[in-house]
């Protein structure tokens, strides 16, 4: 979930939400399930958080009604999850105002209401972060500030993978090894682009990796599109 955009959370608007959810997951609850260290609601603020979760197949057995509509995975969703990784391998941390584990999960209730409520000045961090990192950050957080932003009605999508691959941010691979991390970012757009506007399920999404032979770069991501049963 660390690598999610802001409407992949959810947040409970009462009792009635949050008991439906727990009856959704019932089996993954009574059980204790891996899944459910990973599905149950964190708390912040006297308010509860999840991820918008759903099972699939004619199979599953539920008695619960999910609060929210079942998410779908687009091409801004991808941008935001590209844009993610795109600050972590450069700052070495997940965005600012959230805590993931070893696994890329957000780990507390506090980071699900920083994600959902994402703003300029979360936009803001980003800038201060970068400028930290590296001696001309302009170039990127020109990238970031098109890719890290909530969806609007004045904004319904981000950046798309060919905006990202053709901005001009392009430095020196012999002058900055920022070059290195750029050109996995884009490898990881190029392949996503692969899919010709064909994108899978969210039941169809695993952690991958790259691997940037030139550059001797592993890129790990947990948006990468799996298809066919092959992981790109």
């Amino acid at each position: 979930s660390g690598f999610l955009p802001p409407e992949a959370i959810h947040k409970f608007r009462d009792q009635n939400e949050m008991d439906g959810y727990n009856a959704y997951w019932k089996h993954e609850k009574d059980n204790n399930t891996e899944r459910w260290k990973i599905l149950k609601p964190r708390m912040y603020g006297g308010k509860w958080f999840v991820v918008k979760t759903f099972m699939e197949g004619d199979s599953m057995e539920n008695i619960g009604q999910l609060p929210y509509k079942r998410l779908k995975l687009t091409k801004s969703f991808d941008s935001w999850s590209v844009g993610a990784l795109f600050y972590e391998l450069i700052c070495g941390t997940s965005l600012p105002g959230l805590k993931s584990d070893q696994n890329d999960n957000l780990v507390d209730g506090q980071s699900y209401h920083n994600l959902l409520k994402w703003n300029k000045d979360s936009v803001h961090n980003v800038y201060a972060d970068l400028e930290e990192k590296i001696s001309d950050p302009g170039p990127i957080q020109e990238i970031l500030s098109k890719i890290l932003v909530q969806i609007t009605k004045d904004r319904p999508q981000r950046i798309s993978m060919k905006g990202i691959i053709d901005n001009p941010f392009n430095p020196d691979v012999k002058t900055t090894p920022v070059t290195k991390l750029y050109s996995s970012i884009v490898l990881i757009c190029v392949q996503l682009l692969l899919e010709d506007g064909k994108y899978s399920t969210l039941n169809e999404i695993g952690t991958g990796f790259v691997v940037d032979e030139a550059l001797g770069l592993v890129v790990t991501s947990r948006h990468v599109i799996a298809k066919k049963g092959r992981i790109f």
